[in-house]
């Protein structure tokens, strides 16, 4: 018998991706990084994911 798949929440899948770096600094300050020669298409991607994480965890009380 199989288990059902592992699904993961927004921040989880980012947290675990290789591809985004996600760093709270403080509880005000996040930082984050892409790999090197990101594609651009790519990075933007990224960024709505990120984006998607700010809203549900802080809904409109940050900037980017």
């Amino acid at each position: 018998m199989s288990l059902p798949p592992r699904r993961l929440s927004l921040t989880q899948a980012i947290e675990e991706s290789n591809e985004v770096d996600l760093v709270y600094i403080t509880e005000r300050i996040i930082a984050l990084s892409f790999p090197g020669g990101t594609e651009e298409h790519k990075y933007g991607v990224h960024l709505r994911d990120v984006t998607c994480m700010l809203r549900s965890k802080h809904q409109q009380h940050y900037l980017v």
